[in-house]
């Protein structure tokens, strides 16, 4: 590695010198549309008011739509760059993953309580 260490659990960080995110893959940086820049600390949104409490599971019908708000939240914040489909996949996973290391979240992958009350999804 060419640097300092200080990558994040997908291999990426914040590089002061080059002045952006890049992510790297056996030590070497990679390049190309694929890379994308997230979010390494919460946004200012999330310190302006106290989040509201998370609502109940969704009903069987409602499940489809919460995975799809989750999915244009972690759009939103840099996280997710697949279609919003309402369905968790591998995609979703890794979003939902890397958004829970960020934020010190236990890493599951998994939509959460707490993972609703930090995107503020309802």
């Amino acid at each position: 590695m060419a640097h300092g260490g200080g990558l994040d659990a997908s291999g990426c960080h914040n590089d002061r010198k080059r002045g952006g995110y890049h992510c790297h893959r056996s030590g070497q940086p990679i390049t190309g549309q694929k890379q994308r820049k997230r979010a390494t600390k919460p946004p200012p949104r999330f310190l302006e008011q106290p989040a509201p409490a998370p609502s109940p599971a969704p009903a069987a019908g409602g499940a489809k739509q919460l995975v799809a708000r989750v999915q244009q939240a972690l759009t939103d914040l840099g996280y997710y760059d697949g279609p919003i489909t309402g369905t968790v996949g591998s995609l979703t996973k890794k979003a939902i993953t890397d958004f829970e290391g960020v934020f010190g979240l236990k890493v599951s992958g998994r939509i959460t309580p707490e993972l609703l009350r930090l995107l503020r999804v309802d």
